[in-house]
């Protein structure tokens, strides 16, 4: 939704032209940053205006964010701002914010406008480059979006195309990290993976996938639609499984995630139909992390009734971070004696976290083949926070 409120500004104003390139306002008083541009240290209005974005309005209280929304926000930017009321980040991952430049701009509408360049670091010390734009509103001008060095696709464009409004170069830092990250690339392979079938009380044939899944690249891997199918011995399709979701939905290089899902198969009416399993998993490389949760107190146990799963999960969650957790998803890895991955459960939790609390999950679902009873041995658990 953001990313809707935040197209719909920019094809208003951004898409249809930012005029001619201006001069560059006056940029006296300067320290030279170890980023290699020059920080201003006398600042106007509206540079000011930037340099308490990330203090009062990215990082700030909600009442905090509320009051500059008010006071420095133009009307056509208020829907796609107001979003972030609430979401304030840790102040590590928005760091030595700094004001590099500002140059006036003329829409294509014809109205006067100002870019404002801001240099920051993340928690890992990653520097960033945002670009905030204001558009004159009554006799002031407002902050109406904003855009960073960190956008993907058509919004990279959009930032290119502001970035070329500036005089000051590009910091080697930025650059050389740039770079680096242009000749990394994401690869997702399953590691470890599992099916049964089975016939119930009433004759419905019902199949089980589940495995293991890890990022073998050297970038970030953003997943997205995964699709499992059921084949036969004769590379016929029985049966698929569409929308299957992992947890985590982002994976770093060398890490791992779950997935697995139950289906129905209504055009077989023998268990043993189903002879292999194929999976079509979409995935890009990305910059953006999964913000990890943390486990505990894990358990695990048969069940002794004859219906549902023969095992539960149990345990608590942890929200490790500063910020609000508000769609904690997990999943469970059941393995054997001999380390192999015998089944997966999932969970989503309907509480919100706040920074250092904890919730109890209890994992029952999909259901997985009793066939696996008194195997499981050992249980690993998977956490994190969803977020669109």
């Amino acid at each position: 939704m953001k990313r809707l409120l935040f197209a719909a500004v920019c094809s208003s104003l951004i898409l249809t032209g930012c005029g001619e390139t201006k001069e560059t306002m006056s940029t006296n008083d300067v320290n030279a940053g170890e980023n290699g541009n020059a920080e201003k240290k006398r600042l106007d209005r509206e540079e000011k205006i930037a340099s308490e974005f990330y203090s009062k309005f990215i990082n700030g209280s909600k009442e905090q964010q509320e009051e500059f929304l008010t006071e420095h926000v133009h009307s056509e930017g208020k829907e796609y701002f107001s979003s972030m009321v609430g979401e304030s980040q840790s102040t590590v991952e928005s760091k030595n914010v700094q004001v590099i430049e500002s140059v006036p701009t003329t829409y294509d509408d014809g109205s006067k406008g100002k870019l404002v360049l801001l240099n920051v670091e993340n928690g890992a010390g990653d520097l960033r480059e945002v670009i905030l734009a204001f558009q004159r509103e009554n006799k002031d001008f407002q902050l109406v979006y904003s855009t960073t060095s960190e956008n993907e696709d058509e919004y990279a464009e959009i930032f290119n195309n502001l970035r070329a409004e500036f005089k000051a170069p590009i910091a080697k830092k930025l650059k050389q990290r740039k770079e680096k990250e242009a000749s990394q690339k994401a690869n997702v392979e399953i590691s470890d993976q599992v099916f049964y079938s089975w016939k119930d009380s009433i004759g419905t044939v019902w199949t089980n996938y589940s495995a293991e899944i890890k990022n073998t690249g050297d970038a970030i891997a953003d997943l997205g639609s995964i699709q499992i199918n059921f084949v036969d011995d004769s590379g016929a399709i029985v049966g698929t499984s569409d929308m299957v979701t992992p947890v985590p939905n982002t994976l770093s290089p060398g890490e791992t995630a779950y997935i697995g899902d139950t289906a129905m198969l209504n055009a077989v009416d023998k268990a043993d139909v189903v002879a292999d399993v194929t999976v079509n998993i979409d995935f890009s490389k990305t910059t953006d992390a999964a913000m990890l949760l943390e486990t505990e107190n894990v358990n695990f146990r048969e069940t002794n009734n004859d219906y549902g799963n023969p095992y539960v999960v149990t345990g608590t969650v942890q929200n490790p971070t500063e910020e609000l957790v508000d769609d904690v998803r997990l999943a469970a890895g059941l393995y054997d004696s001999e380390g192999k991955l015998i089944g997966v459960l999932k969970e989503t939790l309907t509480v919100s976290l706040n920074p250092e609390s904890t919730a109890g999950f209890e994992m029952t679902y999909p259901e997985i083949s009793k066939e696996i009873k008194g195997k499981v041995t050992e249980v690993k658990v998977k956490a994190y926070n969803w977020t669109w």
